[in-house]
This record gives C-alpha cells, sequence and structure tokens, in this order.
C-alpha cells in the first residue's frame, strides 16, 4: 500500500510539473489563425487560401445487428461510393457526451399538460430521476458521425454557383449510398442559407467544445464579453471570433490544451491482413469517449501500379539476401504476399487504391484520467492487433489536421498512411449505432451499454407507421414492458386505451397509481357497453348531415357504416348462422333503428337539442324479428320493403323463430349482459382499462364478441377529438380474430389502416402467436406485422422464437442474441431493419405498481401493513 500510494503521489508530481510549464498567453498569438475561414455561405466554407470545403452529418443504422450477408451488402455499397466519390474525403466521428437536458425539459414540459395528474406529475419527476442518475453513473456517450469533403477541381477564377452544385451533387450521392446502407444524411440544405450556416458554425463550434449551447447563444455570450472588456472591438467581430477556440496551448510533446480540457493525439501504427466489416467498432463503440478521424485519398491508378510492382520487386530482392526462418524473413514474405494481392486486385478486378490514415484523440479533464484513459484505449487497440503510436512533438500539427476541413499534415500523413484497396476501406463503415433515442420520443429502458432508448412513434418523417406489436412468453416481462409504453405515452399526453382479457387484474394497480379509470365487465357486473351506439367524430363537416360525400370515411350515412359494424358483432356471437338467418337478422337491425327514429339520414341521429337519440339494443332486434313476422297492412309505405318483396311462406316464420330462439340467450338468458345501454362514466378520463378477464369461462365468441364491442366503443371516443395522441394496448389480440369470421378479420385489417387517421397507435401484445398464426385464415396476422414498424421480441421458448423468425424474417444473429436473454425485461427492438437490444426497466415507483412478481408484491403487501400499525401507534 505505500508502495502505491509513493507512486500516486510520484505521478501526480510529474502531472503538476507537466502543467506547471503551461506558458503565460503570448498577446500576438491568436487562436483565429487555426480556422484560416474567410466565409461560410449556403453551409459551404470558404478558407482564405481558397478551399471550399462541405460538411454532411449522416445518421447511423445498427450495423452489427444486421446478418453478415446485410453488413456485405452494405460494405459492397458504401464501395461503390467511395469509387465515385471525391478523390480526398474525412470522416469525423466524434464523441459526445450524453446529458439528456432537452429530453428532460420536455418531459418537465408535460407536467404543465392539461390532463396531467397529481399522479402524472409525480411519475414525471421519478423519471427524469431515473434518467439523470443513468447518465450520471454511466457517464453516456453518443457518437456523431460526419463526413468531409471540399470542391477538387483546379479552377482559376471558379463560379460559386458551380461549386455549389458540384458539392450538393457530392451530398446527393452520399445520400442515396446511405439510404441504402440503412442510414440517413441530415440535409438542412432543404432549409434557408442562415439556418444552414447555423448548423455549420455549430458543428465547428462542438469540435472544441461538446457542452457549447447553440451558436445564437454563444456568438451573443462573446459579443457581451468582448463588449465589456474592448468596447471598440465589438463591431469588427469576424466570423473566426466566433468559431475559435478561447484558448490553444501546446506546452507539452505529447498532449495540449484545449479550452482547459487535456487532448492527446494518436494514429493508428499497423493494422491487421485480414479484416471484417465494421472492423473499427469495437473503439468507436467502446465508453472511452474518444474522437476518430478517417482520412482517405484515392490514388492515381497508374501510379499505384507502378509503386505496387516497386514493392513486389523490392521484397523479392530482399528475401533473396534473407535465409532461414527468421522473424525478418517471415514478415518480410507477409509484407510481399499483400503486395502481390494488391497488385491481383488492381490489375484483375479494377480496384482503386487509396492511402488511409486514422487519427485518435482522446481528452479528459485532468492529466491523471487522460493517462489513464490512454492506457486503457492503448490495451483495447492492442488487443484487436491494431496498435497506436502517439504523435510526440506533433500535437499542434495533429491538432491542425483534426479539424472538419480534410487537410492532414504531410508530416502525419507520411508516418500514419496504408495503402489499402477500396474494399477493405469501405469495410470499416464506422456508422453504427447500438440504440435509438428519438427527439420527444417515449423513453423505454437501456441497453446493455446503459445507453438511453426513446422512440417518437408519431414522427413521421421518420416512421411511417406508428403501431407496435409485442411477442414474449409467460414471465418475461411482456405486461410490465406494455404498461411501462403506455403509462409514459399518457405522461406525454397521449389519451391511452387498455383491453385486457386475460390476467385483468394485473393492470389494476398502475391504473389507479396514474389517476385512470379501471374498467371491469362480468356477468352481473354495472358496467355495459353497446355494439349499436352511433357517435359523430368531430373530422365531421358541418353539411355531413346532408350527406356530402366527404363525410366521415368515405361515408354518406354513419348508420350505413355502423350496420356492418353490428353486423360483424353478430357474426361472432352467432357464427354458424345460415346465410338465410343472417339476411333476416340484418334487415331486423336496420328496422330496429328505424324504430328508434334513425335512418340513412345524418340529422336523425341526434335530437332537436343536440343529444344522441336512444340507441337500440338487441332485444330491439327481436322485437324487429318479431314485427317481420306480422301481415302487411294495407297502408304499408313503398320503404317497407321487407314485407313488399318476402313472400310469406310457413319456412320464412320458421326461419324467425329460430332466429329469435337463437337470440334469446343475449336477451333474458346467460349472456343477457350482453343487452344493455352504454352506462360506463368517466369516459374522459385519458387512462382507461378496460377487464374482460372475468368473462373468459364464457367462451370465446364472447370474449370475442366483448373485446370487439369495447374497440369499436374506443374508436367512437377516438373520434371525438383526433389533435390528441391516442394509443391502444391490446393484450392478445388472438382472441378477437382466432374464432372470428371473415367480417372480424377484415374489422381488424381496417383497424390497422384507419387508425392512423384518428392520431392514433396501436400496440398489440401476444405469448400464444404459433396459435394465432394456425387460425388465422385471414392473413390479420400478417396485416398487423406489414402494418406494425415497431416489434418488441421478448424472451421466448425456442419452438415460438422460431416461428417469429420465420415471419419477421429475423437473422441468426438476432435470434440468438433473443434466445440468450435470462432477466426479465431483455427485449430485442425490431425498427427499420433494425435491431436494438434493450431492458425495460421502471422507475422504484412505477415498477411496485406495475410488477407482477408474487414474492415482490407480499413483500409489499407486509410493508404497507408495518406502516398502517406503526400510523396506529403513533
Amino acid at each position: 500500500m505505500k508502495f502505491r500510494r509513493e507512486k500516486k503521489e510520484e505521478k501526480q508530481e510529474k502531472n503538476k510539473k507537466k502543467t506547471q510549464r503551461k506558458p503565460r498567453p503570448n498577446t500576438r498569438y491568436r487562436t483565429q489563425s487555426f480556422l484560416n475561414i474567410r466565409d461560410v455561405s449556403d453551409g459551404i466554407i470558404i478558407t482564405k487560401d481558397e478551399r471550399y470545403i462541405r460538411i454532411v452529418e449522416v445518421l447511423p443504422t445498427n450495423f452489427f445487428n444486421k446478418d453478415a450477408l446485410e453488413q456485405e451488402r452494405i460494405v459492397y455499397q458504401f464501395a461503390q461510393y467511395l469509387s465515385h466519390a471525391p478523390r480526398t474525403m474525412q470522416v469525423k466521428v466524434m464523441s459526445v457526451p450524453e446529458t439528456a437536458q432537452d429530453y428532460l425539459q420536455t418531459l418537465y414540459a408535460y407536467k404543465t399538460l392539461p390532463n396531467a395528474t397529481k399522479q402524472t406529475r409525480e411519475m414525471i419527476d421519478d423519471l427524469a430521476k431515473e434518467i439523470e442518475d443513468t447518465v450520471e453513473i454511466y457517464r453516456l456517450k453518443n457518437n456523431r458521425f460526419f463526413v468531409i469533403y471540399a470542391f477538387e477541381e483546379f479552377q482559376m477564377s471558379p463560379d460559386f454557383d458551380y461549386i455549389r452544385k458540384v458539392l450538393l451533387g457530392h451530398e446527393l450521392a452520399l445520400a442515396e449510398c446511405m439510404s441504402k446502407c440503412g442510414c440517413k444524411v441530415v440535409s438542412p440544405h432543404l432549409a434557408n442559407n442562415q439556418y444552414l450556416n447555423t448548423v455549420l458554425y455549430e458543428y465547428i463550434l462542438m469540435h472544441f467544445d461538446r457542452m457549447t449551447p447553440d451558436f445564437e447563444t454563444h456568438m451573443f455570450q462573446i459579443y457581451q464579453e468582448i463588449a465589456e472588456q474592448n468596447p471598440l472591438k465589438k463591431d469588427s467581430l469576424t466570423i473566426e471570433d466566433y468559431l475559435s477556440p478561447q484558448e490553444v496551448s501546446f506546452y507539452a510533446r505529447d498532449f495540449c490544451e484545449v479550452n482547459g480540457k487535456y487532448v492527446s493525439y494518436h494514429y493508428i501504427s499497423d493494422y491487421r491482413h485480414y479484416v471484417t466489416a465494421g472492423w473499427l467498432n469495437p473503439l468507436l463503440s467502446s465508453s472511452y469517449g474518444v474522437d476518430v478521424d478517417i482520412f482517405f485519398v484515392r490514388q492515381d491508378r497508374a501510379s499505384a501500379k507502378k509503386m505496387i510492382r516497386k514493392s513486389v520487386d523490392m521484397q523479392e530482392l530482399v528475401l533473396e539476401n534473407l535465409s532461414g526462418n527468421t522473424s525478418v524473413a517471415q514478415e518480410s514474405r507477409q509484407n510481399m504476399q499483400d503486395a502481390i494481392l494488391l497488385r491481383e486486385k488492381m490489375y484483375n478486378e479494377s480496384v482503386d487504391m487509396y492511402d488511409m490514415s486514422i487519427l485518435i484523440t482522446i481528452g479528459a479533464d485532468s492529466l491523471e484520467e487522460l493517462d489513464d484513459k490512454i492506457r486503457e484505449v492503448y490495451s483495447l487497440m492492442d488487443h484487436k492487433d491494431m496498435p497506436l503510436l502517439p504523435l510526440e512533438l506533433r500535437q499542434e500539427k495533429a491538432f491542425r489536421s483534426t479539424l472538419p476541413f480534410v487537410k492532414l499534415d504531410k508530416d502525419i500523413l507520411k508516418i500514419s498512411s496504408r495503402n489499402i484497396l477500396c474494399g477493405e476501406l469501405a469495410s470499416v463503415f464506422p456508422f453504427h449505432e447500438p440504440s435509438i433515442f428519438d427527439e420527444g420520443g417515449i423513453f423505454i429502458g437501456k441497453n446493455k451499454a446503459g445507453r438511453l432508448c426513446a422512440i417518437n412513434y408519431f414522427d413521421t418523417t421518420k416512421y411511417d407507421k406508428p403501431h407496435m406489436m409485442m411477442i414474449g412468453s409467460t414471465g418475461s416481462g411482456k405486461t410490465y414492458a406494455s404498461q411501462l409504453l403506455v403509462g409514459r405515452s399518457r405522461i406525454e399526453g397521449a389519451k391511452c386505451f387498455v383491453i385486457a382479457p386475460l390476467k385483468g387484474e394485473e393492470y389494476r394497480r398502475f391504473c389507479e397509481n396514474i389517476g385512470g379509470r379501471f374498467i371491469k365487465f362480468t356477468t352481473d357486473g354495472n358496467n355495459h357497453v353497446n355494439i349499436f351506439d352511433i357517435r359523430i367524430p368531430d373530422t365531421a363537416y358541418a353539411d355531413n348531415e346532408t350527406g356530402d360525400e366527404n363525410s366521415y370515411l368515405g361515408q354518406k350515412s354513419y348508420l350505413s357504416r355502423k350496420l356492418i359494424v353490428v353486423s360483424a358483432y353478430f357474426e361472432i356471437l352467432m357464427p354458424y348462422l345460415t346465410p338465410l338467418q343472417q339476411s333476416l337478422l340484418n334487415v331486423a337491425i336496420v328496422n330496429a333503428y328505424r324504430e328508434k327514429g334513425i335512418t340513412m339520414d345524418n340529422g336523425s341521429i341526434k335530437n332537436a337539442d343536440g343529444s344522441y337519440k336512444e340507441m337500440p339494443i338487441i332485444s330491439d332486434v327481436c322485437v324487429a324479428l318479431n314485427h317481420m313476422l306480422e301481415p302487411q297492412q294495407p297502408d304499408a309505405t313503398v320503404q317497407d320493403l321487407f314485407h313488399v318483396t318476402m313472400p310469406d311462406t310457413q319456412q320464412f316464420k320458421q326461419t324467425i323463430y329460430e332466429l329469435i330462439g337463437i337470440m334469446q340467450q343475449f336477451v333474458s338468458g346467460t349472456y343477457s349482459f350482453l343487452n344493455q345501454h352504454t352506462n360506463i362514466t368517466d369516459l374522459e378520463n385519458d387512462y382507461l382499462v378496460f377487464d374482460i378477464s372475468d368473462l373468459d369461462s364464457s367462451g370465446d365468441k364472447i370474449i370475442g364478441a366483448m373485446m370487439f364491442t369495447i374497440i369499436n366503443h374506443i374508436m367512437n371516443i377516438m373520434s371525438e377529438n383526433i389533435t390528441q395522441r391516442k394509443v391502444i394496448l391490446i393484450d392478445e389480440l388472438w382472441k378477437l380474430v382466432g374464432e372470428g369470421s371473415g367480417q372480424t378479420a377484415a374489422f381488424v385489417k381496417e383497424l390497422y389502416k384507419i387508425i392512423r387517421a384518428y392520431n392514433g397507435q396501436i400496440i398489440t401484445a401476444s405469448q400464444d402467436i404459433q396459435d394465432w398464426k394456425s387460425k388465422d385464415n385471414e392473413s390479420v396476422l400478417s396485416t398487423i406485422i406489414n402494418n406494425s414498424q415497431f416489434q418488441i421480441l421478448l424472451k421466448m421458448q425456442q419452438y415460438t422464437l422460431g416461428v417469429v423468425s420465420e415471419m419477421l424474417y429475423l437473422n441468426q444473429e438476432t435470434r440468438n442474441q433473443i434466445s440468450m436473454f435470462s432477466q426479465r425485461g431483455d427485449a430485442m427492438l425490431i425498427c427499420e431493419n433494425n435491431a436494438f437490444e434493450i431492458r425495460f426497466s421502471g422507475t422504484s415507483a412505477e415498477h411496485m405498481a406495475i410488477t407482477t412478481d408474487p414474492n415482490e408484491q407480499m413483500r409489499m403487501e407486509a410493508n404497507r401493513r408495518v406502516g398502517g400499525v406503526t400510523s396506529a401507534l403513533q
């Protein structure tokens, strides 16, 4: 212990001496000289030496959760782009500390929403604390990726318009390539020039200070500072004054100081002879927070061939003068093999050759931390057979080289460059992101590295469809994850609905904790929903009552659409009806509405005072069937088409008698609870849970009909305000379609297609996916998969995983990762052909309200009892 303490003190003393050697700032020394920027116009940097530079940001993909064939395809696409890209390019990977401040500010703003309750505000505070603690503990870093290139044509007096078109053409080619690779290019060139230039300024500022504010705020701060120190200079400030670092000091051989932070520059000195796709990822995905600059220059083909021939000849001469199996001879043979391979590919495959240099920037807040970080990065790269070397006595040149201006110092180029073919260069493909974090998204959890994951399902610029399907076996955390998703959607102001056909009580605690309304349906309960209800949505135009063709979802009459829904409802309840019985039932449904004064005229739905008329129920349909048996009256109008067109035969009467007899079970029999008017109150609540698990013993038909009714009722509620986001969670949706009819399947398909028009999202959860698939004759499952842009796969049995893999075309890598899930809440989020491994984790308050673990529930119950006894004693 004494030796370690003395060694630590010696190290601290050494670092102290280093900082003491820091020279005083020279008044003639200006950091503006590093930038050399004359102007910025149309998003193009114009330097004082007449160079024109473009910086393009790339949004990454999850490269390493794609299968080998897909990775190979991406590398091929990138190689195709490189062969036609600018001759000299710089790819800059910038590590940015994650603070989540923007997300937290947005999260806190939800506390002021009109529908925010006391419970949701408390939940927001807990969630914000959870995010802050995660960021602090893991010291999270995010990578930002930039591709930088310059105008390369030699012209004495180039036309700026022509330069802009050339640089924009290169950007469009890059955007097309990145799209094929699963990435995206940030395209601010569609906005005005001022916005474009501001974005570019912020990219440059970020190079010096990752925590810098936005450019406008930074510019104002600099202006105020100069105005206080030297008022005469404030009106002569240039763009360089705003963008340049506050202080850069070079007083040591192996590091420098930039804006008070210690920075050290290094380069990769050797590479593997054979590389795999994404071979630089271990460094890019590390938690050390390093910057990586990749420079490459495409060589002239004739010069490259001449150089390779010379290299082969030289290695042959070396081998002739070496004997035995010495290490020098082995290295020379390997170099010769590499040179011959390069020659064959260049001659036979017409592959381009590049000079590549990779610089590594390591920064820290203290010299001791910098030394530790350098040692760890060196150890990592040695383990990957890509050793680093420091750029000693070249720190200033390295600093200038890593600026985003595509200008690598010649001395550094000489010692760091490596000849590489186009395919091997493309295999570096650095645009990889292991997580997903959308602005304004729902925080859903963390990945294994502790990175935050958030999705904005309603971001139409990024996602075409907001729907999600969730699959997992019993005990995998499916109910936990689904309640987290819906509960946090409620925090962000969405109106949420949950339909629970099984184990509905698992949703009660969280519903009550968040201030929601828990509605339980039983055979003898007081909660009822009527399938016959018609509601006019707020999307209806004022002239819809006249039957204008622009009315609700293209329907001239609300009743005409409701008749289809009610017909499907009875097909679920009575799928065994004959075609004649179905025909008579449909006529009776129309007559039941007519008896209530409701016709195809939309104006007949409401009373004169604007209130809704009483809607029919099942018994009214039976009454209408009975009226069909009555003989035609002499004064019958032409509208009474049934009595006009139907022959009065004993067969038809017998059919009506049988139909009425079948329907008695729903009027006064076992299932008479279906024959009730809607009486649910507090439907204005923004978190509604419909529990129908007690009806499970009634059979699949009753459960399916009840789910169908509730979904239709939810649709009525959703149509009342399309400006508010809505989320519907349907647990075990297969119960709706597993025993359903073709009408039911058609309704579910239409639901998925039209609910987006209501600003809504559907989340389905299921564990019996194989049973669903075997019963799904109407391709409902295919419709759900095709319309669900997000899939969450939790732990499942191997057989189920095989079925899911076949349906979703999962690659072997993703399948292996899912099969290795060990903890409840581990999940694979699949989005846009990307797979992100995440873990659902709630705050302590959320966890206590959601957990279904019996042991945890027993402990919580015991704690409540102890708390109650303590309060009584006090």
